[in-house]
This record gives structure tokens, C-alpha cells and sequence, in this order.
């Protein structure tokens, strides 16, 4: 065979095996498709209505993921998420962060989180889960620094700037839990948290140190043991 039939001959393999991979991907989706429509929604409402003869249930803390929380300039101006223009578009330079000892410009201004990324382009992301909270469970939106009625299920949103380090923001965590205690006049009182992703690992740290950083917990720890 000359080298023109191997080329051939090896295109017309490499073609064979794209379409073998593009086919096997398809049924995978297809199958994975036919399994979500086959299993159906489970009926939250029954099984959030089991617990609904428990006059106590902790409020809840749902934590977004990295990118899961808006965040906004001084002027409240959204930098994040945008508009699905500002997505497809903007190369977000905003979203810098600046250096130790530098100040905040306009190529990089100091931003602050608003709230969940609930929805975006038609499609939900934070929004579905609220909902089950609020139709399914029976939670209301509580707001930090409100006091809530006894026996009313509520839940928080935490959102946080994803771009710092995740220990300043087990401290921000730290302090809305004890928020929330104020509010229910309860210091003791316990809560429950729904995290995703990198929430959860905001969670997981706050659990095991608290709002201190390690070195500053062997700090601690080594003062107790003197």
C-alpha cells in the first residue's frame, strides 16, 4: 500500500472511531434520559409532611457553591453573574482581585455578595431548591438580625464572595450562625446546613475550627495546655 492508501486508510479509521464515540455517547445520554423520566419526582410534600408533627425543626443554611452567589460593586452595580451577554462577552476583569497593599480601582473594585444565583438565562440553578424549602418543607425566608416566631420553620441564604479564602468565609458563616441564635433567643440552638460544592467545604471547615484559622486554633490549644 502506498502512502496516499495509508492516509486514507487511517482517516477513514480515525472517522470510524468519532462516529463510534459519538454513538456511544448517545445512548449513554439517551439512556441516562430514559432512566430521570422513568424514575419520576419523588413526592417531597409526603415526605416533608412526616416531620410536620415535630414542633421543632432547626433553621437551615443553604450555602451556594464557588460562582454561586452574586456579587455587586459599591453602586449595588451586579458584576456577577450579569446579563447572559456579559457571560458570553466580558472577559469579567472586574472580578480581579488586588494585591496585598494595593486599593481597590475601577479595573478591579472591592465587591460584596447580594444573594443566591437563583436563576439565570431561563434556567435554575438555586431556585429549585428553594422552592422545595418553601412549597415542599414549609420554610420561610428569614432574614439575619429579625427575630422569628417560635415554631416557624426558616431557612437562610449565606452568600459569600467565592474568591477569598474560605476561611475568612467560615468566619462570615461563624458569625450568621450566631445571628440566627440571637434572633431565635436560643445560644445553644442548633441548625442545619444544605451545602453545595465548595459550600461545602466552607461548612466542613467551620465544623471542625470554628471561625479561627488553624495556626490560630494550635494557638489557642497551646495556651489551654500551659
Amino acid at each position: 500500500m502506498n502512502a496516499r492508501g495509508r492516509r486514507c486508510s487511517t482517516s477513514l479509521a480515525r472517522s470510524g472511531y468519532a462516529d463510534a464515540v459519538r454513538g456511544a455517547l448517545f445512548s449513554l445520554v439517551l439512556t441516562l434520559l430514559m432512566g430521570c423520566a422513568a424514575a419520576g419526582q419523588p413526592d417531597l410534600a409526603r415526605l416533608y409532611a412526616s416531620s410536620q408533627s415535630n414542633p421543632y425543626q432547626p433553621p437551615v443554611i443553604l450555602i451556594p457553591g464557588i460562582m454561586g452567589s452574586r456579587l455587586a460593586d459599591a453602586d449595588n452595580r451586579e458584576v456577577w453573574v450579569g446579563s447572559p451577554a456579559d457571560l458570553v462577552f466580558s472577559s469579567y476583569a472586574e472580578l480581579a482581585l488586588t494585591r496585598p497593599g494595593e486599593e481597590a480601582g475601577a479595573s478591579a473594585p472591592r465587591l460584596h455578595p447580594t444573594r443566591l444565583t437563583d436563576t439565570f438565562a431561563g434556567q435554575d440553578f438555586y431556585a429549585s431548591i428553594v422552592r422545595v424549602f418553601e412549597q415542599a418543607g414549609g420554610y420561610r425566608r428569614a432574614r439575619p438580625g429579625t427575630p422569628v416566631a417560635p415554631g416557624q420553620r426558616s431557612y437562610y441564604e449565606f452568600s459569600y464572595d467565592w474568591r477569598q479564602d474560605n476561611v475568612t468565609s467560615a468566619r462570615q458563616l461563624g458569625v450568621l450562625i450566631e445571628q440566627i441564635r440571637a434572633d431565635h433567643q436560643d445560644p445553644a440552638l442548633q441548625v442545619d446546613i444544605v451545602a453545595h460544592s465548595m459550600g461545602g467545604l466552607i461548612a466542613r471547615y467551620y465544623l471542625s475550627y470554628g471561625g479561627t484559622g488553624r495556626a490560630e486554633r494550635r494557638s489557642i490549644r497551646a495556651e489551654l495546655c500551659r
